[in-house]
């Protein structure tokens, strides 16, 4: 188990920069499926406390060592997610 600063992000301007919604393993962003996470997590199947199973398929400039950045279908939904600190346990 891990101790992760979780935030969020929709596939917007503001959040990403573009609105393509490609993530750098090069597959289409998912709701649900998609968390862009530091390069201790990328490439691994997480499951994140109160959020559930995700794929750290995506990265961002912002996302370091010890945060994941999740997803959301809406930048207000993002906006609202804020920033908490949640457990992250690697399971693939």
């Amino acid at each position: 188990m891990l101790l992760v600063t979780l935030t969020a992000y929709c596939i917007c301007v503001i959040c990403t920069g573009h609105t393509h919604g490609i993530t750098k393993s090069g597959r289409h962003a998912e709701v649900g499926i998609t968390a862009a996470c530091g390069p201790d997590l990328r490439g691994h199947l997480i499951w994140i406390e109160d959020i559930g199973v995700r794929w750290c398929e995506d990265t961002g400039s912002k996302v370091g060592p010890g945060r994941v950045d999740v997803l959301m279908s809406s930048h207000a939904e993002a906006k609202r997610a804020g920033r908490t600190v949640r457990e992250v346990v690697v399971l693939r």
